[in-house]
């Protein structure tokens, strides 16, 4: 059974359209409450989309922020290239925002961009940023004459307006798990650098050939999402496109296909990512891995091709392969030959691994017992001449795996006791492949600011004592 990505594990995306500088990064970065799009008053700063998923709001989300748009007769070869690519974008979202500037009004740019933009006007949003201090019956006015009825005003910077806006823009995407969904016992990535046999092995769980594989990169364009009953379970396994270094992705449909398959990384529950062992670890690999890291998805290596070593070097592989990742050391490698179908009993046997320390139940009670066990047997630093104190601790988030810890002097603890206590509450808790997050919380007492009122009898002594003073006196 295949189906195209776009049409399982639906997660609706938000893009950001606009002329240069109208305040689509800010947006960009109140939405998902980072700083991961760079932001300043210099026109067409942004020139590769980026793509993060929201947080705060009732309904789970992602959201584009895209390059600006110019006039395609300009004579600038990159924003061109920009903004053809940018209007494909909106072919994979489910909704646009199109974003103009209340201050600088209404352009002739802005109509031109809606020129565009018209076979998706089901789903195109006005806003009109920068709207702060601005009568908003001036500015529905001005942009009435553009047609669009979904019209808003806010202001990014001052977070104004956007609340209103994400509610009505996700109407009708309320995040309930379907009788499928809940059917599957999880939903896998494979990712990689392209031509290291993501597709041949997809092709091996299933039996036979249903993906398209070629020796030649870039055969798989587009995340391809199978399902596969195994052993009385049925995962969902999405065939992602592969990704190079961002300096050679040059035409649409790959960059299209990086977005696809960042959006593919972060609906799944684990990634695995595949190495190809007739090769040396790239920087892509290990880019690829940050990308896994800083969804918080649990991870699995498979390094495929092993038929293809010799022994003696094999050995050199394996070292090296311990000594480049040795920041994710709790990643477990399966080695394997998708082409030969050898290792693939030992791949589900360590993926059920991970996908059961992903899910198991971890209660309070038992964090906090941890928590006791470690410092008991290895205490936090003094600093300045202080013991840190750690009094509780508990499961602040499910997905990505955290648990914050509550003591005094928590901006004080180094990160490499930050390290040491998720490596010990990994090892500890028997998690394969997961990440675990500490942050460190002040712990607050719950008396502060609370006086303490004294009844008759009290006040009564108060005032003797004081009294008994003054004559001692």
């Amino acid at each position: 059974m295949v189906n195209s990505f776009k049409n399982s594990l639906i997660l609706p995306t938000i893009a950001l359209i606009g002329r240069q500088n109208v305040g689509k990064s800010t947006l960009f970065n109140k939405i998902t409450k980072s700083k991961e799009a760079l932001v300043a008053n210099i026109p067409g700063l942004t020139r590769d989309p980026k793509i993060g998923r929201s947080a705060g709001y009732e309904t789970d989300f992602l959201v584009v922020d895209t390059g600006g748009l110019i006039s395609l007769t300009e004579n600038d070869e990159i924003g061109l290239d920009n903004s053809k690519f940018t209007l494909e974008i909106c072919e994979e979202v489910e909704v646009i925002f199109f974003i103009v500037d209340s201050k600088t009004g209404l352009l002739s740019l802005d109509r031109d961009i809606l020129t565009d933009l018209r076979k998706h006007s089901g789903k195109v949003f006005l806003v009109a940023n920068k709207s702060e201090n601005i009568n908003a019956d001036i500015l529905v006015s001005e942009f009435s004459e553009l047609g669009l009825k979904k019209f808003h005003c806010i202001s990014a910077i001052e977070n104004l307006g956007i609340g209103d806006l994400i509610e009505e823009a996700m109407v009708g995407y309320a995040q309930k798990p379907t009788e499928n969904n809940q059917e599957i016992y999880s939903n896998i990535s494979i990712i990689g650098k392209p031509n290291v046999g993501k597709s041949t092995l997809i092709n091996r769980l299933i039996g036979y050939k249903r993906v398209a594989t070629s020796e030649k990169p870039g055969t798989t364009r587009d995340c391809i999402d199978v399902i596969i009953d195994k052993n009385n379970k049925k995962y969902r396994f999405i065939d992602t496109a592969g990704l190079r270094r961002k300096s050679r992705v040059h035409e649409y449909t790959e960059k299209l296909s990086v977005i696809s398959t960042l959006k593919s990384m972060i609906k799944s529950e684990i990634i695995v990512l595949m190495i190809d062992a007739d090769s040396e670890i790239s920087a892509q690999d290990l880019t690829l891995i940050g990308s896994a890291i800083n969804y918080g998805k649990p991870l699995m290596i498979t390094v495929n091709k092993w038929d293809l070593m010799r022994k003696d070097t094999k050995t050199i592989f394996i070292n090296e392969l311990e000594r480049r990742l040795n920041f994710i050391s709790y990643a477990p490698i399966v080695f394997l030959s998708a082409h030969l179908g050898s290792g693939i009993r030992e791949f589900f046997k360590t993926l059920n691994r991970v996908i059961e320390s992903f899910k198991r139940e971890v209660k309070t009670n038992q964090i906090n017992l941890l928590l006791q066990k470690i410092l008991k047997q290895h205490q936090p630093p003094l600093v300045n001449g202080k013991q840190i104190k750690l009094r509780f601790a508990h499961i602040a988030n499910r997905n990505p795996f955290t648990i914050a810890v509550h003591g005094n002097q928590d901006s004080a603890i180094p990160n490499s006791f930050r390290r040491f206590l998720e490596n010990q509450f990994r090892e500890k808790l028997g998690l394969i492949g997961v990440p675990v997050k500490v942050i460190f919380k002040k712990s607050e007492n719950p008396f502060s600011g609370n006086k303490n009122k004294l009844n008759e009898r009290q006040l009564n002594k108060r005032k003797r004592i004081i009294k008994y003073r003054k004559k001692s006196k």
